[in-house]
């Protein structure tokens, strides 16, 4: 009867340690995988271009204001912070990270924050839409609106009119600016443009409104698209090199046998590696990451075309 329990109670023991085993087999392959993090507050920063991020709505500014509402609000999220960052036009209503920041709070459940209004959006309607959405969101330097309240939304409506007027003025202001500089050039012949001569700034004088003597800066712009364009040759030439030479063995050497490789080895398509290189802040580091974008045939020409050109040149001063 004695041997008869051992027996039992080994058997229990052995299925025991079976399950232990299972449970640790399980727990090491997701720890493999690796679980996703969920977040409790998702924050939004937007800057209109490279140069804003380091003025007074600049990145850090906007982290700043954030991180302060977020210790005082919810102390118990503040390493639960996921960040989205973008430069982008406040005006461009289809936004990929803002669009990517809105369907992770819907899934997650959680909170987008804001440091300004105007940081997510100048416009009442796209504002209203989201106030109808189950989103929930704050803005961080007014700390205490629920967009779920009736009170909430209706102060949060008034703010996005107060942006939207905002910005349909600065409109008004600069077409009445220009309006009166044409003026001045109808009755004068030219208009003397204000110079700063503290900061080294010169006035100068046209003669109409794109006149030739603006043409300088075009100038610059244009040189400076050509110097971008020849870093994003030198940054990715050996990669674009070896898939035209590898395809080129195996045959295929049409336009769209290169941009369908392109495609699908992930390269960065000039335009999305030049606004990675615009998008650098003060340390050096982009703001925005380059995502993988279709090639297309005309874009694989124009690169093949400055590869050659870049090529000849290298030659010539060699």
């Amino acid at each position: 009867m004695d041997s008869g329990i051992k027996k039992g109670k080994l058997n229990l023991f052995i299925v025991g340690v079976n399950k232990v085993k299972t449970n640790m087999r399980t727990k090491g392959k997701m720890a493999k995988k690796g679980k996703v993090k969920t977040y409790c507050i998702a924050a939004y920063f937007r800057v209109s271009s490279a140069k804003q991020g380091l003025k007074g709505l600049g990145m850090d500014y906007q982290k700043k204001i954030v991180d302060d509402y977020v210790l005082r609000e919810h102390s118990n999220c503040i390493n639960d912070v996921k960040y989205f960052w973008e430069q982008e036009s406040g005006a461009n209503a289809k936004r990929p990270v803002l669009r990517e920041a809105i369907e992770y709070c819907e899934e997650n459940n959680c909170k987008l924050v804001v440091a300004k209004m105007d940081r997510l959006s100048r416009s009442v309607s796209f504002i209203s839409r989201i106030l109808d959405s189950k989103l929930e969101f704050a803005i961080a330097e007014v700390p205490g609106l629920d967009s779920k309240s009736p009170m909430g939304r209706a102060m949060l409506s008034m703010m996005a009119t107060m942006a939207q007027l905002e910005r349909d003025n600065i409109k008004d202001r600069t077409k009445g600016s220009l309006g009166a500089i044409n003026a001045k050039i109808k009755q004068d012949g030219h208009y003397d443009t204000k110079g700063d001569p503290t900061k080294g700034i010169k006035g100068r004088r046209i003669d109409r409104l794109g006149a030739s003597n603006v043409q300088p800066g075009a100038i610059k712009a244009a040189k400076a698209r050509v110097d971008l364009a020849d870093k994003y040759i030198e940054a990715n030439r050996g990669a674009i090199e070896d898939i035209v030479q590898l395809l080129a063995v195996k045959g295929k050497t049409s336009l769209r046998d290169i941009a369908s490789a392109l495609t699908k080895c992930k390269v960065a398509t000039p335009r999305e590696w030049a606004k990675m290189e615009s998008s650098k802040d003060y340390d050096n580091k982009p703001l925005y990451q380059a995502k993988p974008k279709k090639w297309g045939a005309s874009m694989v020409q124009n690169v093949k075309k400055r590869l050659e050109k870049n090529g000849k040149k290298e030659t010539e001063d060699g």
